[in-house]
């Protein structure tokens, strides 16, 4: 993975259509691999903020062991300009897709593993404020995190993390309730953590998860072993009167 120095865009020989238009950039399909075209708004490496994603994206493309981020691969530059840069395809769906069939012990193994990564850019003092679900992608045995163009540098190596794993953990519980709300269970072990994790006191995610499963399965009286059986009790309005 390198910066690639080219003359013009034209040197990239863009297919004619591209593949996603998004509100600052263009996806293209070519030889097996995403190439993301910045806007010209965003490529002048004159303007600080460009200058500093180019740098930031150049380390991130340096890390080593890396299994669940889908970092940028080449970028692509011009005397002037940061053009864009390619980047793996993920055959992943959007974790809006989170399927009620799916193990809960299988959601904690694809959240830790993530959460490996993760560390990873804290640990060279980067933070992505951008985990959202349209970032975060799934294929039933792995989470996979994408979309790096927000990345900044940030100093506090375990404030990052917390940040970070506070956006992914608060997505994962979303998408496991499905919309329902953690109030239900007016339950005082759940909401003292939940605050921690919010406040950036802890990292216990997965004590969390497996502290929500125990508490729904005692007020169910039934196993608790996927996302279907979550969401299931959630529904049975009686169990919650």
């Amino acid at each position: 993975m390198a910066i690639v120095k080219v003359k013009s865009i034209e040197d990239l020989r863009l297919p004619d259509k591209e593949l996603m238009i998004w509100s600052r950039s263009k996806i293209y399909y070519k030889n097996g691999e995403y190439l993301k075209i910045l806007n010209i708004c965003d490529r002048l490496l004159s303007d600080g903020t460009n200058y500093n994603r180019l740098q930031v994206l150049e380390k991130l493309s340096e890390l080593k062991g890396i299994k669940y981020l889908e970092l940028p691969q080449n970028l692509y530059i011009t005397d002037k300009e940061f053009l864009g840069y390619s980047m793996p395809i993920c055959l992943g769906k959007p974790l809006d897709y989170l399927t009620e069939d799916i193990s809960i012990n299988k959601v904690i193994k694809m959240v830790m593993g993530l959460l490996e990564d993760i560390q990873k850019i804290s640990a060279i003092g980067i933070l992505n404020p951008d985990i959202w679900g349209g970032n975060v992608l799934f294929d039933k045995n792995n989470l996979y995190l994408i979309d790096f163009d927000n990345c900044i540098y940030f100093d506090d190596i375990d404030l990052a993390y917390k940040i970070m794993g506070m956006s992914l953990f608060n997505l994962i519980i979303d998408r496991m309730l499905d919309s329902y709300d953690l109030n239900w269970l007016n339950d005082i072990d759940i909401n003292y953590i939940k605050e921690r994790i919010d406040n950036l006191e802890s990292t216990d995610y997965i004590a969390f998860i497996n502290l929500l499963r125990l508490k729904i399965a005692r007020k169910s009286q039934e196993k608790i072993e996927t996302v279907g059986d979550i969401r299931r009790c959630l529904r049975n309005e009686k169990l919650w009167q």
